[in-house]
């Protein structure tokens, strides 16, 4: 995503260019995704959260979720699937927001509180347990329980493989 320039280029593991997105806005400051179905774009130009189907590249919603999240200066966001009772998540300068998104792409607020990361880019991450946000003047990553367990309940090793036709798993 280029600042000033209103389109995504998507690349593949290899680093292969195999789509790109062309936008109806631009000045993005934060980007998340749900792995699955939809890249969240916020953009400085609107205030809104623009929702990009990976599918078919089209817009399918906006959300307006500042008023969830007192009206801050929000540029990093953060989608976490494992959050279904709030996955988006906001950072202001030295605060996180967390808000939930209903299927009709309404907004609630979760819960909010200081962080250490002291501008709005610096993040937010989500490692699959933790978030992380960024400090600017010391260069600092800051790893920050959010008090939420991620539940799994079936995990699968090895990822990939073969199991042989008259073999049992």
């Amino acid at each position: 995503v280029d600042w000033m320039e209103p389109n995504v280029i998507r690349y593949d593991l290899e680093g292969n260019v195999f789509g790109q997105v062309n936008l109806d806005f631009n000045l993005i400051k934060g980007m998340g995704c749900d792995l699955e179905s939809y890249v969240f774009l916020n953009s400085r130009e609107d205030e809104l959260l623009h929702v990009i189907e990976l599918e078919s590249n089209d817009e399918v919603a906006t959300i307006d979720f500042h008023a969830a999240m007192d009206n801050a200066d929000i540029w990093g966001i953060e989608w976490v699937r494992d959050h279904p009772d709030g996955q988006l998540w906001g950072n202001a300068e030295n605060h996180l927001y967390q808000v939930s998104v209903d299927d009709e792409w309404n907004v609630r607020s979760v819960q909010d509180f200081e962080s250490p990361g002291d501008r709005a880019f610096g993040g937010p991450a989500h490692d699959g347990k933790d978030l992380w946000v960024g400090g600017w003047a010391n260069s600092t990553w800051f790893k920050i329980d959010d008090g939420i367990t991620e539940l799994r309940i079936v995990t699968i090793e090895p990822t990939f493989g073969e199991i042989e036709v008259e073999n049992d798993v």
